[in-house]
C-alpha cells in the first residue's frame, strides 16, 4: 500500500482489504456521504478533470456538503475569502481550464479549504508549484492546522519540506510505517539509509532536521543539497 492508497482509503474512495477507518470512533464506511464530507476533505495531487466553469465556481464546489446547490451569502463570503488567502482572487472570474497547472493546483486547494472539513487531506499539495510557491502553501497550511484546531494530513516527497513545516511524520516503507514521530525522531540518518538506500548528513536549521542528501561516490557526485531551503 502506498501513500496514496493510504488516504484513499481513508477518505473511502477504496476500501481497505483488511482493518477500518474510524472518526471519533466512527466507521467511516458508515458515515453518509455529505456528513463525511463536513469531516474530511480531499486534495488530489494534480486534477486530470475538466471544470468548464469560473475558478469561483469551481472553489464553491467545495461548499456543497453544507447548501448543497444553494449558494448563501455566507457560501459567497467563504469563497471570496478563500480565494484572498489562497492569493488567487484575480484569478476568480477565469475559466479554469485555462489555468496553468500550478493555478489549477492552488484552485484545487481552495475548493479543499472552502469546504472547511475538521481533516482535510492533501495529496502532494505542492505539486507543479515552484519553490517559493511550496513553501507558502505549506506554511499557510501549518497556519491553519494551528489556528483552526484542524487535522492536515498531507504526502509530500519533499523531506525538507515535511520536516519544516509539520508536527509529526510518518514515514513509510514498502507499504508499511516504518516511523512514526517529530521530525527530530523520524528524519534520522540511520532512517533515511534504511528506507532510501542512501546515505546523507542531517543539520540543524531553525531548529528543524536538514537532509543533505550523499549520492555515490562511485557516481561521481558527492553531495546533493535539496535546496528547499
Amino acid at each position: 500500500m502506498g501513500k496514496s492508497t493510504l488516504i484513499h482509503c481513508i477518505d473511502r474512495i477504496l476500501t481497505p482489504r483488511s482493518g477500518s477507518v474510524r472518526v471519533d470512533g466512527r466507521d467511516v464506511s458508515e458515515i453518509p456521504g455529505r456528513e463525511l464530507a463536513k469531516i474530511m476533505g480531499y486534495v488530489p495531487c494534480s486534477s486530470g478533470t475538466s471544470f468548464p466553469m469560473s475558478v469561483a465556481d469551481t472553489v464553491m464546489m467545495g461548499r456543497y456538503p453544507h447548501s448543497g446547490n444553494r449558494r448563501t451569502e455566507e457560501d459567497l463570503r467563504i469563497v471570496h475569502s478563500t480565494l484572498c488567502l489562497m492569493s488567487i482572487d484575480d484569478l476568480a472570474l477565469r475559466s479554469f481550464n485555462e489555468l496553468s497547472a500550478g493555478q489549477h493546483q492552488k484552485v484545487m486547494l481552495a475548493r479543499g479549504l472552502a469546504q472547511e472539513s475538521r481533516i482535510l487531506l492533501l495529496d502532494e499539495p505542492t505539486a507543479n508549484l515552484d519553490i517559493r510557491h511550496q513553501m507558502g502553501v505549506a506554511h499557510l497550511l501549518r497556519d491553519l492546522a494551528h489556528s483552526r484546531g484542524m487535522i492536515v494530513l498531507m504526502i509530500c516527497h519533499d523531506l525538507n519540506i515535511a520536516s519544516r513545516y509539520s508536527d509529526r511524520i510518518i514515514l513509510l516503507s514498502e507499504g508499511t510505517v516504518h516511523s512514526d514521530g517529530t521530525p527530530e525522531e523520524v528524519l534520522t540518518e540511520a532512517n533515511i539509509r534504511d528506507v532510501y538506500g542512501i546515505g546523507c548528513e542531517i543539520v540543524t536549521f531553525e531548529g528543524r532536521p536538514h537532509i543533505m542528501l550523499m549520492d555515490n561516490p562511485e557516481d561521481g557526485l558527492q553531495v546533493v543539497g535539496s535546496g528547499t531551503d
